[in-house]
């Protein structure tokens, strides 16, 4: 504990102030009086403040850690008043600082090993799900290039449809009108010949008349004529 510091039992100290008397960040402050239970009094808006004792027992912790590098369990027991056996630091040697440098170095590649692995499955199966994606994606194209095909067959087969249909309504009509005009032609020669039988018969029939007796004399000669 440092005997040089001049502490006011009577006041409270704000957590900066401590930060300067103690070296630590306020942040470290808070945590350190958490974990090892020092209790400190609060203002009305709830912000820590720190007495002269809570002080000396933050820089007898700092102390502890620091310089006779006891365990946070071995402060705690400290701090309670039970009586621990503490083991005397025995300087290594340079062997076991080459094992401890090869041991962490070895952690740290085990690590990174782990990471790397745990990065390749992640990639693997992201590439697992890009080629899903891929594959769902290129069916989807696949049908969408299907539709339009059918879509376009469909059309192409309507308008082939549409002009075979006015290609026999073509042929059709003139068919149509190739047997109209023949039967046209007919009845134009049969009225033409019907004509010609009529004018005939007129013919005749004028002819008989104007031979038949017009005066009496005529007929009677034309009877006595035709009794003999």
């Amino acid at each position: 504990m440092n005997k040089q510091l001049q502490l006011d039992s009577g006041r409270l100290y704000t957590g900066k102030e401590v930060a300067e008397l103690t070296g630590y960040k306020a942040d470290s402050i808070k945590k350190m009086c958490n974990e090892y239970d020092i209790e400190t009094p609060r203002t009305e808006g709830g912000h820590r403040r720190y007495t002269a004792h809570n002080i000396e027992v933050l820089l007898a912790i700092k102390d502890k850690r620091e310089n006779d590098e006891w365990s946070v369990q071995q402060i705690k027991e400290w701090l309670n008043g039970k009586e621990t056996v503490f083991t005397t630091h025995i300087p290594k040697t340079q062997d076991e600082m080459k094992y401890e440098h090869l041991a962490t170095k070895y952690e740290q590649l085990e690590k990174a090993f782990r990471v790397v692995i745990q990065k390749t499955n992640q990639d693997r199966e992201l590439d697992k799900r890009q080629r899903e994606e891929e594959r769902k994606h290129m069916l989807q194209m696949f049908e969408e290039e299907r539709e339009k095909d059918r879509k376009l067959m469909i059309q192409m087969l309507e308008k082939q449809r549409e002009e075979d249909r006015k290609q026999y309504e073509r042929l059709l009509k003139e068919q149509l009108d190739e047997q109209l005009g023949t039967r046209d032609q007919k009845l134009l020669t049969s009225v033409r010949e019907i004509q010609q039988s009529h004018k005939e018969i007129a013919t005749t029939y004028q002819e008989q008349m104007e031979k038949k007796p017009k005066t009496l004399r005529e007929k009677i000669a034309y009877i006595f004529g035709s009794s003999k």
